[in-house]
This record gives structure tokens, C-alpha cells and sequence, in this order.
């Protein structure tokens, strides 16, 4: 029997998988109800329980395919580290710690977002270094990076690790205009500010929407064939579906987008299309009128 349930456990464990976002260090969106999800054994109903209220359990139960969401409510932002348990019954999951709660930002675009600070080969953002050295005296503020990826069908899951200023290997690899906006931010309301950033160096607008909209637009192609022709980055929809989807579930306070070089030529249909991706993924955050910020 002991056998059994030890087995039981292991497997049920086994099964019990968090998004890459759902992590230790994570920055939670201050004063709301946010999201928090993953996969499990299909019908089990996991309890998450936050250690700002250990009194309240928030329930979700695995559908068919396992998947699994909670929302939980959150405190006003402050610098004091708390933790989030997953529960299965009695028996503990895993357990998110090192989480902060304050505003938390969602950036996204091509180089001009994804350049880091230590900067590109050849190609230096000033006083990045100095930024950098400097950063770890400015505690809360972090950064996840959504791993550069493409792919034909949306996808669910995606790798990445929050990223903090007391690691200065980290803060080189935090994107340069979202970590001048978020420091600046950070000294503007004296909370943590988190970014989750899923830019891609050299992509179009139209790698950032999905497929039934495309189809809609006469010069663009989604035949694999025409599309491996393309520069990868040139390629539609791709990154929406590696990078966008897999993080949109997170909830965030809004959207800074630093993007339209690589649309120059085409700029004729820029607006009214880079205008239908900021209603889309307004639409799909489910967040309301969200600020988009360019």
C-alpha cells in the first residue's frame, strides 16, 4: 500500500506542470485578479493557496486535456516576497516563490524591443554597462524573456525564467527599452515592475497576428512552401504563435511595442493592420482597453 500511494504521488506529480511564466521570481499585477495556469491530470482539481491570504484555497479543475486555470486576488505592490502552493487534495504539488506584486507590462516588437543591453555584436546601447552595474541598486525589477522561436501552429508552452538586477548577467540580458521604461517606472511609484518581453529581432507586424486574420490580407501567403522562401523573421504569423500565445495568459497592466522598420515599404497598409493586431491582442489578453503604448 505505502508502495501504491508513494506511486500515486509520484505520478500525480509527474503530470503537474506549471507555465514557464508561473515561476520563483515572477512580478504579479498589483490590486486584480490574475491568472495562473498549467497542466494536470485531467479532473483533478488543484487548489492554489497565496501566502498574503493562506486562509483562502482558489480552486480549477483539469479539463480533458489537463489544462488548468486560476485566478487569484492580488494585494497592493509591495517589496515583501511571497509564495503561491499548489495543491492536489493534501498532497503539495510545487510551490512558486520569490514572487513580488506590483505593475507588470507586456513588451513586444522587433530589434529595436529585443536589443539587450550589453548590446548587439557591433553595435552598442549607451551606457548600457554603466545601466547594468548600476541596476543592482534598483531591486524589483524584473524581466522574462520569451524564448525567440517560430512555429506553424500555436503553441502552448514556451521556456524563459524570470530575471532580476541582482544578477548583473541578467541585467545584460534585459531588453534596453523596456528596462529604461520599467526603471523609470520603478522610480516613479516605488513598486516592482515586471516585463515580459517577446520581441524578435526583424519581424513584420504581420508576424504578430494569427491565421484567420491573415487569410484576409490578398499579399500574404500561409503555404509553408512560399513561407520558407521568406527571411525567417520576414515570415507571418510564426511568432505569434511560439511567442504571443503561450504568454498571453498572463496578466499584465499593458503593452509597449517597438516595431515598424522591417514594414517600411509597405507602409500603405501599416496602420490599419499594426491598429487590427493591437484590437486582437487586446481581445485575446482579456483585460479590457488595455494601454498600447508605441
Amino acid at each position: 500500500l505505502v508502495v501504491l500511494c508513494l506511486g500515486a504521488v509520484a505520478s500525480l506529480k509527474a503530470q503537474f506542470r506549471l507555465s514557464s511564466l508561473v515561476s520563483d521570481g515572477m512580478v504579479l499585477q498589483q490590486q486584480t485578479d490574475v491568472r495562473l495556469w498549467g497542466k494536470a491530470e485531467a479532473g483533478k482539481e488543484i487548489k492554489a493557496v497565496a501566502s498574503w491570504d493562506a486562509t483562502k484555497n482558489y480552486v480549477a479543475r483539469a479539463d480533458r486535456e489537463g489544462r488548468w486555470m486560476v485566478t487569484l486576488p492580488t494585494p497592493e505592490a509591495s517589496f515583501t516576497p511571497w509564495e503561491i502552493s499548489f495543491v492536489e487534495g493534501k498532497q503539495p504539488l510545487s510551490t512558486v516563490k520569490d514572487i513580488l506584486v506590483g505593475e507588470v507590462w507586456l513588451a513586444g516588437g522587433q530589434s529595436n524591443m529585443q536589443m539587450p543591453l550589453k548590446g548587439f555584436p557591433g553595435c552598442c546601447v549607451e551606457n548600457g554597462l554603466d545601466e547594468a552595474i548600476a541596476a543592482h541598486r534598483m531591486d524589483g525589477v524584473r524581466m522574462f524573456n520569451v524564448p525567440m522561436k517560430q512555429e506553424m501552429e500555436p503553441q502552448e508552452w514556451c521556456g524563459g525564467r524570470w530575471m532580476n538586477t541582482s544578477c548583473f548577467t541578467d541585467v545584460m540580458e534585459f531588453s534596453a527599452t523596456a528596462w529604461f521604461f520599467a526603471s523609470q517606472l520603478r522610480n516613479a511609484l516605488h513598486v516592482p515592475v515586471g516585463i515580459v518581453n517577446i520581441a524578435y529581432g526583424g519581424t513584420r507586424v504581420e508576424g504578430w497576428l494569427p491565421r484567420e486574420i491573415l487569410e484576409t490580407y490578398p499579399d500574404v501567403s500561409l503555404d509553408p512552401k512560399e513561407m520558407e522562401k521568406l527571411t525567417d523573421y520576414h515570415r507571418p504569423m510564426l511568432t505569434y504563435n511560439a511567442m504571443f500565445v503561450p504568454a498571453h495568459h498572463y496578466t499584465v497592466k499593458g503593452i509597449i511595442w517597438y516595431q515598424g522598420c522591417s514594414n517600411v515599404g509597405a507602409h500603405a497598409q501599416y496602420a490599419d493592420r499594426l491598429a487590427t493586431m493591437v484590437g486582437h491582442w487586446r481581445k485575446e489578453l482579456d483585460l479590457g482597453e488595455i494601454p498600447f503604448y508605441m
